[in-house]
């Protein structure tokens, strides 16, 4: 794909407390105006998640402006180690953690940023697909061909994460690029979102109104449901920036 073409895009993202809990232990941050976006969720059970999603968040919020997408994703690792560092320093007086991920955009390409499971998929010519894979001990059983995909979803070990900010000093986060495409739809969640609706209900709310009108309805979709956890959604619309790009976009040149 030529390099010099660009993208613009639209957003929304929507977090809320769930039916259930007292405190919202995950954030948001969107910085459109840079091309940043991410969701952050603390760990279930730690009394100091909430503060911790918060400071991840919150350290994203002053990312600069990327001069490349290489530079980009560097920045927000930086911050991430940075981040990590500190919930692992304050985490030894009292438990606390969280997954964060993060979606990058930069002229034609984006990148994908996580630790935990959090998740983003993307809507393209009509098909949902994952664009990560969970960091957690279930989603390794199934690389490992001991257990289905549809066993997962209700394994009793299904939040037992395998890497996540603050769980150790070390900290490795994983990346992903990809070309963007005209019509590209990307939806970032908490696993309270996708543990309440399926990848099917998911597709459908993607496919009707805008941005906001579709985080609006999966939020409330999942709120009429047990939604026993946060939860959290952003969608992000990707156009090619002048009109008469856009063939040049769809197809590759």
């Amino acid at each position: 794909m030529d390099a010099d073409l660009r993208f613009d895009w639209r957003s929304a993202g929507v977090t809320h407390t769930g039916n259930v809990r007292g405190v919202n232990e995950d954030s948001i941050c969107q910085r459109p105006e840079i091309g940043l976006w991410a969701v952050a969720d603390g760990m279930g059970g730690h009394r100091l998640g909430d503060i911790a999603s918060r400071a991840a968040t919150d350290a994203l919020s002053f990312v600069p402006y990327p001069s490349d997408l290489s530079q980009f994703i560097a920045s927000v690792q930086s911050v991430l180690h940075g981040v990590n560092r500190d919930i692992f320093a304050q985490s030894q007086a009292e438990t606390m953690g969280c997954t964060v991920l993060v979606l990058l955009a930069f002229k034609n390409e984006c990148a994908c940023l996580w630790v935990g499971d959090s998740r983003a998929y993307r809507l393209r010519n009509d098909v949902l697909y994952s664009m990560t894979r969970d960091h957690s001990y279930v989603e390794e059983l199934v690389q490992l061909g001991h257990v289905s995909v549809q066993e997962a979803q209700s394994h009793p070990q299904s939040h037992v994460l395998t890497r996540a900010l603050g769980a150790s000093a070390e900290l490795e986060v994983e990346v992903v690029r990809h070309e963007l495409s005209d019509g590209d739809r990307y939806l970032l969640c908490s696993d309270g979102l996708y543990r309440e609706l399926s990848e099917l209900q998911l597709y459908h709310h993607l496919q009707r109104g805008d941005v906001q009108s579709q985080v609006d309805q999966m939020m409330a979709h999942t709120l009429s449901g047990p939604a026993v956890d946060n939860v959290s959604a952003i969608v992000v619309d990707f156009r090619c920036e002048v009109l008469a790009d856009r063939d040049r976009c769809d197809r590759g040149i």
